[in-house]
């Protein structure tokens, strides 16, 4: 089967949280088109969850049973943290934490990305905790080398962003990076 834009229309119209034109997104864009996979990088015309004009990546590819899937990744800022996308995490110890490489990733199709992270079907937070931020800091001997661990999993979203989001996160034991 080949991927071609009329089975990635829908995805782009229905699948995602957003509302994306399509011909914008790609006049800015590089596309590439490899083994039936589709990937475009831009940058949103608009907010996403908290952050003005985002850079973002969107592949589209067709999975083992011959379906379309696709992945988005939302690049957050470096000096990112919980608040900036919702506002009553302020203050709280999660907010405390710094990362490396933040992100916001939509998948249509639970995947295991060596390059970001494993994600699940829906909204995932992907990014790298580092473990000198507080508050753990204070414990941060119990990694040994270890410079920060990759957190990745779930974001339910309550009531829009000025709500407290449900997250599952979890960082999987062979991706611990030293430094």
């Amino acid at each position: 089967m080949s991927l071609a834009r009329r089975d990635i229309e829908p995805a782009l119209q229905y699948g995602f949280l957003f509302k994306l034109n399509f011909e914008a997104y790609t006049q800015r864009s590089r596309q590439s088109i490899v083994n039936d996979t589709i990937v475009l990088n831009g940058t949103f015309d608009q907010s996403f969850l908290g952050q003005a004009n985002p850079s973002s990546t969107v592949v589209f590819f067709i999975d083992e049973n011959d379906k379309p899937q696709m992945y988005q990744i939302v690049n957050l800022p470096v000096a990112w943290k919980f608040s900036n996308t919702f506002s009553q995490l302020a203050g709280t110890r999660i907010d405390s934490f710094k990362f490396d490489q933040p992100a916001f990733a939509l998948a249509s199709v639970a995947t295991d990305l060596p390059i970001i992270a494993p994600l699940v079907v829906g909204l995932n937070f992907v990014g790298r905790l580092l473990i000198s931020s507080p508050p753990l800091s204070n414990v941060a001997w119990l990694w040994g080398a270890t410079a920060e661990l990759e957190l990745s999993g779930s974001v339910t979203l309550a009531s829009g962003t000025d709500g407290v989001p449900t997250m599952t996160l979890a960082t999987p034991a062979n991706r611990l990076i030293s430094r």
